[in-house]
């Protein structure tokens, strides 16, 4: 019998490798490699290797040449789906579960690692069909059903996530982190009690779990327990996230001198103010506020919001900012369909049905990539741009803003951009929350800015608008009451 060489150079490979010798694992790949280019083993070994190094393009390219030399088999492309992945490519990695499955439509775990390649690229429909069909073959998959939870969850269907993250806690109930997920799952459904119990749950199985003590004490929080969710908070003290959280809960008790604190250690952890923190210090403080809510912050909180962005606001808050900017065109354009329109702060697009049928161009801005992909699945831009609105360029006939100027306080910068972006007898219409009084803006409780209509009416006459509408109007509710806001429009020139 003729001993197979390559075969048995690569079981001792892979023998070393298992046995926590790395080093004598890639002299010996490397030699197979020197002496028969062509077996894939070798490069498969070679590409695990560099993945344990944390060199995933390396890792990609050794495993690429495993999937060229044995094509049929999975274990190279699952591996080289990992790597990819792990290289920020989730779509090509995708694209190798989806070989996987032509040649073996019955692999559970290409089901699996396809749903979760399409969860990373928001396509959480698509993820779901993969998930389910991973477990019509192994039903108690616990990892699955977790990403599956979460993947219904994103889509509202809280209902399902709770289902699904309860039935992986069932199966895995020493799993902290699916515990911290149903938590949250019924936090969303409204069931506070049963989510602070799974939350004090996972804290106490997982004291260093950084993300069960994060959950506990939001969900304290939403209960309105704002001692002890300061008390969960307070355990994970070196992240941004959960000092912001003492923050606001501490600023709900009314004690501002610790709150104080507790802001100016977020924006220490997280200079570029992610939460914004500038606006809670400001509040507990007393405080006017910055001149604009920090970008940073305005970008995280919309990519956050960008899958449940549109249920959220109109369902939950009769969200009518659109419908009234829609009713404010039709009086002042009449029948007029061939126009240049930007819409500023485009956010998902709830507005461009509205706008559309008055637009020969309609091109949007806004600053959530995660937005503006949204956007795009409507089909009714022309052009999508991820960027601030106050650096928009271009020239239009209307620009309009839904309810985004509540995240600019001093509205200045953005007039003197809309002067120049503006044609010549063209329209800015728009939204704000209205302040009443003497002052010009004002930072809300809610990190909101709301505008007065006297200082509304003097920077864009500063601009070179003149005020044609300006109705009192609401433009969404908050807690069953409609919030006070302004509708305008105003003819530049």
């Amino acid at each position: 019998m003729i001993k197979n060489a390559p075969g048995d150079r690569f079981a001792e490979a892979m023998q070393a490798y298992e046995s926590g010798r790395p080093e004598a694992a890639r002299r010996l790949a490397k030699k197979l490699v020197g002496s028969h280019p062509d077996f894939g083993g070798a490069y498969y070994l070679l590409g695990l290797l560099a993945l344990d190094c944390g060199q995933p393009q390396q890792a990609c390219h050794h495993l690429g040449k495993a999937v060229d030399l044995s094509p049929f088999e999975p274990a190279p492309r699952l591996m080289l789906a990992t790597a990819l992945h792990r290289a920020g490519k989730p779509d090509q990695a995708a694209e190798q579960m989806r070989t996987v499955l032509k040649l073996y439509p019955d692999h559970a775990e290409a089901q699996a690692r396809l749903g979760a390649y399409l969860m990373d690229m928001g396509e959480d429909e698509a993820a779901i069909v993969h998930f389910r069909q991973a477990l019509a073959t192994h039903p108690d998959w616990s990892a699955v059903l977790n990403n599956l939870g979460l993947a219904s969850g994103r889509l509202g269907q809280k209902d399902q996530a709770v289902q699904a993250l309860a039935r992986a806690v069932e199966i895995s109930p020493d799993h902290a982190g699916f515990r911290v997920n149903l938590a949250m799952a019924l936090s969303k459904a409204g069931q506070l009690d049963a989510a602070r119990a799974q939350a004090q749950q996972a804290a106490h199985d997982d004291p260093g779990n950084d993300e069960a003590w994060l959950a506990l004490g939001t969900i304290l929080q939403k209960s309105g327990e704002f001692e002890p969710a300061v008390e969960a908070f307070l355990h994970v003290p070196e992240l941004a996230s959960a000092r912001w959280s003492c923050g606001e809960a501490l600023r709900a008790l009314g004690r501002f001198d610790e709150a104080v604190g507790h802001y100016q250690a977020c924006l220490d952890l997280d200079p570029d103010d992610h939460h914004g923190a500038r606006l809670g210090l400001a509040l507990a403080l007393g405080q006017t506020g910055p001149d604009r809510a920090p970008q940073a912050y305005v970008r995280r909180l919309f990519d956050e919001f960008a899958q449940d962005f549109d249920r959220c606001l109109v369902e939950g808050l009769e969200y009518r900012a659109p419908a009234l900017i829609g009713q404010a065109l039709e009086r002042i354009l009449g029948e007029r369909r061939d126009l240049d329109i930007l819409d500023l702060g485009c956010g998902t697009g709830l507005a461009a049905p509205v706008l559309r049928p008055f637009a020969k161009t309609l091109d949007g801005i806004d600053l959530s990539p995660a937005m503006i992909a949204k956007a795009a699945e409507r089909g009714l831009y022309d052009r999508l741009k991820v960027g601030d609105i106050v650096g928009a360029t271009g020239r239009y006939d209307v620009a309009v803003a839904a309810d985004v100027l509540v995240y600019l306080g001093d509205l200045t910068p953005l007039m003197d951009m809309l002067a120049k972006v503006v044609r010549t007898d063209g329209w800015f219409v728009f939204t704000v929350e209205r302040a009443d009084g003497d002052c010009d803006w004002r930072l809300g409780l809610k990190s909101r800015y709301a505008h007065s209509q006297p200082y509304i009416a003097r920077v864009l006459a500063a601009a070179g608008f003149t005020v044609e509408i300006a109705d009192r109007v609401s433009t969404r509710s908050e807690s069953g009451q409609p919030v006070p806001g302004l509708l305008v429009a105003a003819r530049h020139g």
